[in-house]
């Protein structure tokens, strides 16, 4: 007798809107915004909020998950959703390993806040589950966050990284589409480069 297929977890099918995003590297607002555009969710005036569409729940992109007091909660089924959207918006989604990494590098960011309002242990713990080989792709992500934001963390974290670092990081920063690049001079400051063609 064959073996069954492993059953997977609710959570590995159905995403929430920030997950989703996290998928595009977008935040649950932009997600949201696309969501919009494609028509599987709408403005309900009597409930003052963005709920998903009939179509978005018929037809499988959507279920509620209400909380434990009954109020309605919905989950974005991950491939159907993601494919619409490649299919839509050539939109393409992040690898399972930039997920990893961008996670990683939000968490830093708000380690990095914590670490200014007394725990720093626990920053300089966190620093240290990091292995060397994935700190690139971290901080490149790191920066990309905190420049969205408006960080001030941003300029801390470029003046910590190593003028020897600027190379694999700058690398990084270009394979993940951003016009970020990190420049070697006495003021170690970023640069936004031109994304028109030279």
């Amino acid at each position: 007798m064959g073996k069954r297929g492993k059953k997977r977890k609710f959570s590995d099918v159905w995403a929430t809107q920030t997950q989703l995003g996290n998928m595009f590297n977008l935040s649950a607002k932009e997600i949201g915004q696309k969501l919009n555009e494609l028509e599987l969710r709408t403005y309900s005036a009597d409930q003052h909020k963005y709920i998903p569409t009939q179509r978005a729940i018929n037809d499988g992109f959507c279920t509620s998950t209400p909380l434990k007091h009954g109020i309605p909660f919905y989950m974005w089924q991950r491939e159907k959703v993601s494919l619409l959207l490649q299919e839509k918006f050539q939109m393409v989604p992040l690898s399972d390993t930039d997920i990893e990494h961008r996670e990683t590098a939000l968490y830093l960011i708000e380690t990095e806040k914590e670490a200014d309002e007394g725990y720093d242990k626990m920053y300089y713990l966190f620093f240290d589950t990091i292995s060397p080989e994935d700190l690139p792709p971290i901080i490149a992500w790191s920066l990309i966050e905190a420049r969205k934001n408006a960080d001030p963390v941003y300029q801390r974290l470029v003046d910590g990284i190593a003028v020897e670092d600027f190379a694999i990081i700058n690398y990084q920063l270009e394979r993940l589409g951003s016009s970020i690049r990190l420049r070697s001079n006495s003021s170690a400051a970023p640069t936004e480069q031109s994304d028109a063609p030279t």
